[in-house]
Order: C-alpha cells, then structure tokens, then sequence
C-alpha cells in the first residue's frame, strides 16, 4: 500500500524540515489550487494512508506544522474525504524542535488526530512518547473515543495488508 505524502504539499519548500523549521507560505487558495491536487486523486483511487508534513503553512494553521495541526487533519479529512490512516513524518527532526520535546510532540499529534506516529531517530523516541501518551489517556486529556478510532483506522489497515498481495 502506497503513502501518499507530504501533506497538504512540499512543491514550495526551499528546504527540509529534517535539517530546521520549514514554512510553506503559499496562499490557501494556491494550497488548494495546485497542492492538493495529487492528495485529491490518490484519496480518490483508494489511498490508505497520508502522510503529512513537518511544514507550517500560516495560511492554514499559523502556529502548528501540519503533522501536529488539527486543523489541517480536519481538512484531510473533512475536505478531502480521507478515512484511512493518516501517519506524522518523524518526529524527532531538527524541524520540530520549536514544538517541544519527543513527548510533547507525540501529544499533539494525537491531539490532531493523526492515527499513527513516526519516531526515526532514536528507540526511546517511541518508548517516551508511549509513556507520555498512556498518562495523557488515563487522566482525560486524550479523547478515548478519538484513540479508539484511531486504533480501529490502523488495525483495519494491518488486516488489508496481511490479506493482500504482499500478505496473503
């Protein structure tokens, strides 16, 4: 199963959010005209999964990169129809430092709605997030309901995968 990434669109950054901050200051209008255009067609031809970026773009969410934004899952998802699985670009890069630590991170991305998340760099990455978040979801601060169907999104996508080509 494809990714479909780096949404809402890299075609405009100068450099990568790997190395520092990136911000792709298209206007909406631009974002939705010519950005979206390949997310449109890969939810369209049964995409399972959507990556979004590390980028901010103040047009959308003039705080948040995408991959910690809810409102551009909203958008994702509400505008674009997707309800597979979107998954965060890792998320111990040099282009996230401004939005705290490993943990903290991992908390807004799920906040966001994001359903699956990426740690690339180290193995305590994913260990610290996953004590940040069981903590978070024990006192309220995590909606189960979202958690739930965010479970559900992966788990249906693990069950395509092993009863596909590749899998099955």
């Amino acid at each position: 199963q494809a990714t479909a990434k780096h949404f809402p669109g890299l075609g405009a950054a100068t450099s990568n959010s790997d190395y520092g901050p990136v911000t792709i200051p298209l206007d909406a209008e631009m974002l939705a005209r010519e950005d979206r255009i390949p997310f449109r067609a890969a939810v369209a031809a049964g995409a399972r999964l959507v990556m979004l970026s590390n980028a901010v773009y103040p047009e959308l969410d003039p705080v948040l990169p995408a991959s910690l934004s809810p409102r551009i899952v909203r958008l994702l998802r509400r505008e674009l129809g997707f309800d597979g699985v979107a998954v965060t670009d890792d998320l111990e890069v040099r282009g996230l430092t401004p939005f705290g630590n490993v943990q903290q991170r991992a908390l807004l991305a799920a906040r966001a709605g994001v359903d699956l998340l990426i740690f690339g760099v180290s193995e305590s990455g994913w260990e610290d997030a996953l004590v940040t978040l069981r903590r978070a979801a024990r006192r309220g601060e995590l909606s189960r309901d979202e958690l739930i169907t965010a479970a559900a999104r992966v788990l249906t996508l693990r069950s395509e995968l092993e009863d596909g080509p590749i899998g099955g």
